[in-house]
């Protein structure tokens, strides 16, 4: 976040949102989430606003929000240390990438996968891989999230079928990973939407994990807490 410049008080709160392209009330509702997901902002409290175009160096939007009455997922969920993963700098970092994979593609052509982090011990039981782990044997710190150098690596290997598998800790642990928990009442998904996001869902709802998917054909970014979708955006400029 900058603030070079800015007139930044001891007192002020900053919450971080993703690098990759947004739209101004999708960067709105991002920061919403993660203030009250963070705890700097109540469930019912009132948020005024203020965006402007980036470089322009002035305000010209103003939104008044009320989280619980704007943001559906908070109408319906507990704020629990699971959904709060979303607003940790993993969770930020994982939708950043989620957002420009999005926007840019792999060699022209649209990407679309499932990053889903949480425990990996409890993840076994509902994976398995569908093809050897090209991961397998590597550093951790080679195949953390917050490794800029890793981007391309994931970029490429998102054209493998399935899902890639995340620790609570950003480290990648496996790639190519089909998903299977069971779909129980928790799970809810838009009508129209395919397996891929059932499966995510499900998978969010079995195990706490956090779930972003990507959708080949929309270019959609959507993350699901609890079984059902905390943000649905655009990734696409």
């Amino acid at each position: 976040m900058e603030t070079k410049g800015a007139d930044v008080s001891p007192s002020d709160v900053f919450v971080e949102i993703p690098e990759g392209p947004l739209a101004r009330i999708d960067e709105v509702t991002v920061g919403l989430t993660a203030a009250v997901l963070q705890n700097k902002l109540k469930v019912d409290d009132g948020a005024i606003c203020l965006t402007g175009v980036v470089g322009s160096n002035r305000l010209d939007n103003l939104l008044v929000v009320n989280p619980h009455r704007d943001l559906p997922w908070f109408r319906v969920h507990q704020i629990n240390i699971t959904s709060g993963r979303i607003a940790s700098k993993e969770g930020i970092r994982l939708i950043d990438i989620a957002l420009k994979f999005a926007s840019e593609g792999r060699e022209g052509k649209p990407i679309g996968t499932i990053l889903v982090m949480g425990s990996y011990r409890e993840f076994s039981q509902y994976t398995r891989p569908l093809v050897l782990n090209p991961l397998a044997g590597h550093d951790a710190g080679a195949r953390s999230i917050h490794n800029h150098e890793f981007f391309e690596t994931l970029r490429e290997l998102s054209a493998i079928d399935g899902a890639f598998v995340v620790n609570t800790r950003g480290v990648v642990e496996e790639a190519g990973v089909f998903l299977n928990a069971p779909v129980t009442k928790k799970v809810a998904v838009k009508q129209g939407l395919g397996a891929r996001h059932v499966a995510a869902a499900a998978m969010s709802a079995q195990t706490g994990a956090i779930a972003v998917v990507i959708s080949e054909s929309s270019g959609v970014v959507t993350i699901f807490a609890d079984g059902a979708a905390v943000l649905e955006r655009e990734g696409r400029g």
